[in-house]
């Protein structure tokens, strides 16, 4: 019950952090995993994020309204969205991540410092999951 409170106060900090640069976690995370995969189909970035269609679909709409991301026709399935990173989108996530890691830094650096080791761990497990 602790670490949810933990997850969920840090989810907020972050959220804060976020909000003061236009985006929210969704917009940030999908970002995150375009940085991290390359450019992607609508349903991997839902399958990655743990998010439905739906949900992907609004915040990769966002994502194109900012001019962050693009939506291409897939050349092998024409049924299918791919979604790319604009070099403006690269520039700015690498400006905000700077600032999303700094507050999870500084909201992990206020937890005792076992409770801290614990999420830090299952981070990295999550982390080596996606690879």
């Amino acid at each position: 019950m602790r670490l949810m409170r933990v997850a969920e106060s840090a989810e907020r900090t972050v959220e804060a952090c976020l909000k003061n640069r236009g985006i929210n976690l969704s917009q940030y995370l999908t970002l995150d995993c375009l940085i991290r995969r390359g450019p992607q189909p609508q349903t991997a970035i839902a399958k990655f994020l743990s998010r439905t269609g739906g949900n992907v679909s609004a915040v990769v709409a966002k994502l194109v309204n900012l001019g962050y991301v693009v939506r291409l026709e897939s050349t092998e399935d024409q049924r299918m969205t791919i979604v790319k990173v604009t070099p403006g989108g690269e520039a700015f996530f690498e400006s905000v991540h700077n600032e999303y890691r700094y507050s999870i830094d500084q909201y992990f650096s206020m937890l005792p410092s076992e409770v801290a080791a614990v999420v830090m761990q299952l981070n990295e497990d999550d982390d080596d999951d996606e690879s």
